[in-house]
């Protein structure tokens, strides 16, 4: 399966994405992740980040291939992409 879209590195989903439903242990008292280095708008722990932000191996775990094909899931990831990015421009 093929990620049919390349993430833009903005940050928006390690600040606004709610990282903290998945895990609170890893968001700041602003709701950003701890690991988003917010100069670069990096991950500073990418090779090891969490699950929940590897969106194949998240697809495989949270989704039934059955009820949500991957083509599907990769559009509605792109439609949340692109809210997150509109909301850090408001910013």
């Amino acid at each position: 399966m093929e990620f049919t879209y390349k993430c833009e590195n903005c940050g928006a989903c390690c600040r606004f994405g709610n990282p903290g439903r998945f895990d609170p242990n890893i968001v700041n008292e602003h709701g950003d992740c701890i690991y988003l280095d917010l100069k670069t708008k990096l991950c500073t722990i990418y090779e090891n980040r969490p699950i929940f932000c590897r969106v194949h191996e998240w697809y495989s775990i949270a989704y039934d291939p059955e009820l949500v094909p991957f083509d599907v899931y990769v559009i509605l990831q792109k439609i949340g992409c692109d809210k997150l990015r509109e909301k850090m421009k408001d910013e």
